[in-house]
């Protein structure tokens, strides 16, 4: 699309400024979402003791449902973990 086509298409113009200013107010809304969850990992660690680290890791586990995966994923690295281990 170029600058030309804009100018004789005013009504084009106009959804794609549409556009812009939709990103810029969901931009805006994220931006203070990403404040709470940075507030969140804070009180997690000054009321409950639990490191930043940790409790990302706790949320994306939640976030994604994925404790099982996580489960069988762990278990089978501990698992060959401890194949190497004996091995010596």
């Amino acid at each position: 699309m170029s600058k030309e086509f804009l100018a004789q298409s005013p009504e084009v113009a106009k959804e794609v400024m549409e556009l812009i200013k939709d990103t810029s107010n969901i931009t805006t809304m994220l931006e203070g979402e990403k404040a709470k969850l940075k507030d969140n990992k804070a009180r997690a660690k000054k009321e409950f003791g639990i490191d930043g680290k940790t409790f990302g890791k706790l949320f994306k586990l939640y976030h994604l449902q994925a404790r099982e995966q996580f489960e069988e994923e762990n278990t089978e690295l501990l698992e060959m973990y401890d194949v190497i281990v004996k091995a010596k």
